[in-house]
């Protein structure tokens, strides 16, 4: 049976809805932006999930938040379509580097919104890795200031100590799509990202552009 898990991004978690769930109280989607995340999927009828972590804005809190996502990745059979926020969509690219022998990536279709893209050492996205699912894309707003500007201010672990890795907004190799679904500066554009508007414009990106890193759509 295939499968849509929504991963919600930074300081959206809570302990009480950790790890997937058929419950989608915790992924902050309105009843609006659940149909356009179908919609989006492609599959009205395979069984829709939420991923919670801790939304820790560490790289070690991403980590964390990636194993039992890989867990849950590598027992799947057939499509399994994972749509993130923010960085919710580095939490994916760990769960696929620990979680998932690279065989197994081919079921994962992988549609990031808003994701700080980290490059360089310690980063959870390389172009290898994109290329060996099944499909991916991503989605960025003109406005977002908070994807690569708020999260390359971050970029440090608890202890201050500075990563080996940049932020941007695409991976190498990969189709990125600028949407624009409303808010102009900082937070209220990056919350925009995780909405039925930025679920239905990216539909339209899919529609339009077709063919992508892995399978055709």
């Amino acid at each position: 049976m295939d499968r849509i898990i929504y991963v919600h991004g930074t300081y959206a978690g809570t302990k009480k809805y950790n790890g997937l769930s058929t419950n989608m109280t915790a992924s902050g989607l309105s009843n609006e932006d659940i149909v356009a995340l179908r919609n989006l999927a492609g599959n009205n009828g395979a069984q829709l999930y939420s991923y919670g972590w801790s939304g820790d804005d560490t790289r070690a809190g991403r980590v964390e938040g990636s194993l039992a996502l890989g867990q849950y990745l590598a027992t799947f059979n057939g499509v399994t379509t994972v749509v993130t926020h923010s960085h919710g969509g580095n939490v994916l690219g760990y769960a696929l580097l620990q979680g998932l022998m690279p065989g197994q990536r081919s079921g994962v279709r992988a549609y990031l919104f808003a994701c700080p893209i980290m490059t360089g050492a310690d980063s959870a996205w390389t172009e290898s890795l994109a290329k060996s699912l099944h499909s991916i894309r991503t989605f960025s707003h003109p406005h977002d200031y908070i994807q690569v500007q708020g999260a390359r201010a971050r970029n440090a672990v608890n202890t201050g100590t500075e990563l080996g890795y940049d932020v941007g907004y695409k991976i190498p190799g990969v189709m990125n799509h600028s949407i624009n679904p409303g808010g102009f500066m900082q937070t209220s554009a990056h919350s925009a990202m995780h909405t039925a508007e930025a679920f239905n414009l990216a539909m339209n990106k899919v529609r339009e552009n077709p063919l992508v890193i892995g399978l055709p759509m």
